[in-house]
């Protein structure tokens, strides 16, 4: 019997199947990487604002929305499938997915999109676990994304995880850039590139020296226009690596750059939170060192340590140090300045309110923060009930309690009368033991350790125990080696190198 026409034509079908499936695919990968290229800097703005890992943003928009082409995409800029809900004041949109004509929320940009996801997340109880979660695993983000209920679909958190690892997507997390993403080349890079080539071929050429000039000038011109500005290389302040900021250098783009996580550039420079920064000012990619080989300096008119600590490239807690300062005293301009170990005299320092240059302390998880005390609190105040602080501390003294006010086996009826005096037929088992919050902890009267060593009590943190001996937390983690800011009862920690 004679084959059929079909037996030879189905295995051509499957292979044509086969390599248009293949083709789609490298398509959407294509599309998929300019959708990362597109969107990424919204991502890691929104993962600065509210600690959503990048990689978990991204995937999910990409996914979501198809990488930006699904049909609800196009018309609504919605790229995160979030629908009205009863609190949505904006435009609306009815769209066909899990049940037909569903409410869904339009946006002007794609960017508000991706600021609503932030806030859909960061505002609902259900989604409050994920906030307790690093930033960096975002395996465990994907899997609480889908047991707090974001998606239906049984397999989304795999979906998102595979995602993210396709793409390299977690490399955002750390302030990297996937390996598909060439990080752009600094314009004066290219400009030394263009004189080489063109003093090369002037070397083999013909044409008058003037003549080459001019095409030189031109070029650069162009070139320098067409590529946008970036921070200079590295250089070496006091031995560490710095660059100079520009005017409108953000640390978040330093970061990227330069692969150094946003935390790290802000422990290194003595800085709370990202503020704007005068443009010629040295930012550090380094830990500063804790001296400079210069003696000294002289404090010039609109300067201040902030501004010091960063040009001679000493930590800011050291330089005060040095010079026997607070933290928030400031020299007058023509003071000498110790850089490398403690003066016998204080310098003459400014009086009155003076408006900090940079916050001169890193507050951190776990830190403990007396607030201002405007009026005498009576002693009858459980400090337990006072804004939930129930871990007291050493450092707030008790008043004296007597047996009287504590012991009493069988409370007495009491008549109903004006309230005027404090009922004190409290048993032992309600007793309120009452505290006295002082207006305000004088750490540097505190007492102190003189071996060394400090042990940890009840009520100190890693913050406390810094201010009181008047060094940084970076240098209280480097000398115990921690990786963290938490501290237990009866530690032993070294307080000095």
């Amino acid at each position: 019997m004679k084959p059929t026409a079909s037996k030879y034509l189905f295995p051509f079908i499957l292979l044509f199947m086969s390599w248009s499936a293949q083709a789609q695919s490298r398509k959407d990968s294509t599309q998929i990487i300019a959708y990362i290229k597109q969107y990424k800097d919204i991502a890691i703005r929104e993962m600065e604002r509210s600690n959503i890992p990048a990689s978990i943003t991204l995937a999910q928009g990409i996914h979501e929305s198809s990488f930006g082409t699904s049909y609800l995409a196009k018309n609504t800029n919605n790229h995160f499938g979030i629908k009205c809900k009863s609190n949505w004041t904006g435009k609306t949109f009815k769209y066909t997915d899990d049940a037909p004509n569903e409410c869904f929320r339009v946006y002007e940009t794609v960017e508000d999109s991706y600021k609503d996801h932030t806030d859909f997340l960061l505002y609902r109880p259900y989604y409050a676990g994920l906030f307790k979660l690093d930033k960096h695993d975002y395996k465990a983000w994907a899997h609480g994304l889908k047991k707090a209920g974001y998606a239906t679909n049984p397999k989304y958190a795999e979906i998102i995880i595979k995602t993210i690892e396709d793409y390299q997507l977690a490399a955002f997390d750390r302030g990297e850039l996937p390996a598909y993403i060439i990080p752009e080349v600094p314009a004066e890079n290219i400009v030394e590139e263009i004189e080489q080539t063109l003093i090369d071929s002037t070397q083999q050429s013909q044409v008058p020296q003037v003549e080459d000039e001019k095409k030189k000038i031109i070029l650069i011109e162009k070139t320098v226009t067409s590529v946008p500005t970036l921070t200079d290389k590295p250089i070496k302040i006091n031995g560490k690596k710095a660059i100079y900021s520009t005017a409108d250098q953000s640390l978040a783009a330093i970061s990227h750059r330069f692969a150094v996580t946003k935390e790290k550039l802000l422990q290194y420079n003595d800085l709370k939170s990202e503020q704007p920064i005068a443009a010629g000012t040295p930012i550090f990619l380094q830990a500063k060192r804790k001296k400079n080989k210069e003696a000294n300096c002289t404090v010039q008119t609109g300067d201040n340590m902030w501004r010091i600590a960063q040009q001679k490239g000493i930590r800011l807690l050291q330089l005060q140090q040095f010079n026997l300062l607070a933290p928030g005293e400031e020299p007058l301009a023509g003071e000498i300045l110790s850089l490398n170990g403690k003066v016998t005299d204080k310098p003459k320092v400014q009086t009155g309110n003076i408006p900090a240059a940079a916050p001169i302390a890193i507050v951190r998880a776990n830190d403990t923060v007396y607030p201002p005390i405007k009026e005498n609190y009576k002693s009858t105040i459980d400090s337990n009930k006072l804004l939930d602080w129930e871990k007291d501390t050493k450092l707030l003294e008790k008043s004296p309690v007597t047996p009287a006010q504590t012991t009493i086996s069988q409370p007495k009826p009491v008549d109903i009368a004006p309230v005027s005096t404090p009922q004190k037929t409290a048993t032992t088992e309600n007793a309120v033991t009452p505290t006295v919050y002082p207006a305000q902890i004088d750490y540097a009267n505190l007492p102190k350790s003189s071996n060394g060593y400090h042990t940890v009590v009840k009520g100190d943190t890693l913050y406390n125990i810094a201010k009181r001996y008047q060094i940084s937390l970076a240098q209280l983690q480097e000398w115990n080696e921690m990786s963290e800011q938490t501290v237990k009862l009866g530690q032993v920690l070294k307080i000095q190198p």
